[in-house]
C-alpha cells in the first residue's frame, strides 16, 4: 500500500500530508477528529518497512526537491556542493531550534505518559494507604 493514492494532490507540508494519511486510514479519534498520532506512527512503521522502496511516491520529495527553489536557475541541475552547502545549514537551522526550544530538556511522547502512569499508580498507592490507616 503506498502511504497517499497517486491521484491525491501533491501536499504541501507535514500538516496537510498527515491529515491526508489520516484521512485515507480512516484513523478517527473521539468525537471524529483525525488522529494524526496515528498516522504518523504508521507512516514511520511503513517507511521502516521499506514501504517508500516498494511504492515510490509519484513526488519528488528527497533533498533535491527540498532545495530546487533555493539553488537559483530551475533549468540548471544543482551541483552537488551547492547542494551539500544548503543540506548543512538547513541541518544547522534545525538543531539550533532544536537547542533555543530547550531541545535537551525535551521529552518525547511516551515518556510523558510513562510520567503521567506513574504518577497515576502513585496517587492510588496513597489513596490506599490512607484507607487502610
Amino acid at each position: 500500500m503506498s502511504a497517499l493514492p497517486h491521484s491525491s494532490p501533491e501536499p504541501t507540508s507535514i500538516d496537510e500530508f498527515l491529515e491526508m494519511l489520516a484521512t485515507r486510514l480512516g484513523a478517527l479519534q473521539k468525537g471524529g477528529w483525525l488522529d494524526i498520532e496515528r498516522a504518523e506512527r504508521w507512516f514511520v512503521h511503513w517507511w521502516r518497512n521499506g514501504g517508500a522502496v516498494d511504492h515510490p511516491s509519484p513526488f519528488g520529495w528527497g533533498f533535491d526537491f527540498d532545495f530546487t527553489g533555493q539553488i537559483g536557475d530551475g533549468a540548471r541541475p544543482p551541483v552537488e556542493e551547492e547542494v551539500e552547502r544548503l543540506m548543512d545549514i538547513e541541518v544547522g537551522d534545525y538543531v539550533e531550534s532544536l537547542r533555543s526550544e530547550g531541545g535537551e530538556d525535551m521529552v518525547s511522547l511516551r515518556q510523558e505518559k510513562k510520567a503521567a502512569r506513574e504518577a497515576k499508580i502513585k496517587a492510588r498507592m496513597q489513596r490506599r494507604a490512607n484507607t487502610t490507616k
